[in-house]
C-alpha cells in the first residue's frame, strides 16, 4: 500500500470520527432540552394541580391561590430566561409563549401580575411584546429544533 493510500484511509477514519462525535453532541443536546423541558412540565403541573376548586371551577381565589399564581409568575419568567439564553429550543418557546398569554389573560393571573409591577420583567414582555416575540436574540439550526 502506498503512503497516499494509506493517508486517505487514515483521513477518512478521522472524517468519520468527527462526524460520530458531532452527531453524539447533537443528540446529547437533544436529549437535554427534552429533560429541561419536561423538568419545565412538571414544575407547571405541580403548580396548577394545587390551585383551589373555587379557582378552577367557580373562577374565585383563595389567598393561596395568590401564592399558586406567584409560583406560576415565577415559572414563566424562567422559562423566557431560558429562551433568552438559548436554553430552550424556538417550537417549544412558541407552545409556552402562546400559553403564558392565554394563562395570564386570566382575570385573576392579570390582577397579580399588575400587584408584582415592577418584578417578572420577562412575563411582562410576553404580554406586551409583538405576538412572536422571541427574546433569543441570535437563532442557529441548534435552538431552531424541536
Amino acid at each position: 500500500m502506498s503512503n497516499e493510500t494509506i493517508s486517505i484511509i487514515f483521513q477518512s477514519i478521522t472524517l468519520l470520527a468527527v462526524f460520530a462525535a458531532v452527531w453524539q453532541l447533537f443528540l446529547r443536546s437533544t436529549a437535554m432540552h427534552r429533560d429541561m423541558e419536561m423538568t419545565f412540565v412538571q414544575r407547571y403541573w405541580e403548580i396548577m394541580d394545587r390551585r383551589s376548586p373555587q379557582l378552577v371551577i367557580d373562577g374565585k381565589p383563595t389567598p393561596e391561590d395568590e401564592l399558586i399564581i406567584l409560583q406560576y409568575l415565577r415559572l414563566c419568567e424562567d422559562e423566557f430566561d431560558h429562551r433568552r439564553q438559548g436554553k430552550l429550543p424556538r417550537q417549544t418557546w412558541e407552545a409556552w409563549r402562546d400559553a403564558m398569554r392565554e394563562q395570564l389573560s386570566d382575570a385573576h393571573f392579570a390582577d397579580v401580575l399588575q400587584k408584582t409591577s415592577p418584578h417578572y420583567p420577562g412575563v411582562r414582555q410576553v404580554m406586551t411584546g409583538a405576538p412572536d416575540l422571541d427574546p433569543h436574540p441570535r437563532r442557529n439550526r441548534f435552538t431552531e429544533r424541536a
